[in-house]
């Protein structure tokens, strides 16, 4: 869940901290929402979390879960950009990540494996 955390982490952040360098904000003030947000992002990413809970087995690796958390995030940003998402929404968009992150928990990984021949 680590690297799955971490690919949502750095999709997440390059807005945030290009905001908060351009805010003029005191240096408490910047570590203060830092650790709000490292806190904030790791909400939606329980929802991996609760399927692992619920019995979803481990089926992907570290990269692979450092880019299907960065997918997620692009596909949550791409919500926001066609306004089918809107900053007024309130927890709309964690739900639907959460439920997100709970569902590739419960993709097997196998289905996304190439198709491999046995040439003998």
């Amino acid at each position: 869940m680590l690297y799955l955390y971490l690919g949502f982490l750095i999709g997440q952040s390059f807005p945030v901290l290009k905001t908060l360098y351009n805010a003029g904000l005191p240096p408490l003030a910047v570590a203060f929402s830092i650790a709000v947000f490292l806190i904030w992002t790791l909400v939606p990413t329980l929802g991996y979390l609760a399927a692992r809970l619920t019995g979803a087995k481990p089926q992907y690796k570290g990269a692979t879960l450092f880019v299907l958390g960065l997918i997620v995030c692009m596909f949550e940003k791409l919500l926001f950009h066609f306004d089918i998402l809107k900053p007024s929404d309130g927890f709309l968009p964690f739900i639907i990540t959460a439920i997100t992150f709970f569902i590739i928990a419960y993709i097997p990984s196998n289905r996304f494996l190439p198709f491999h021949a046995n040439i003998n």
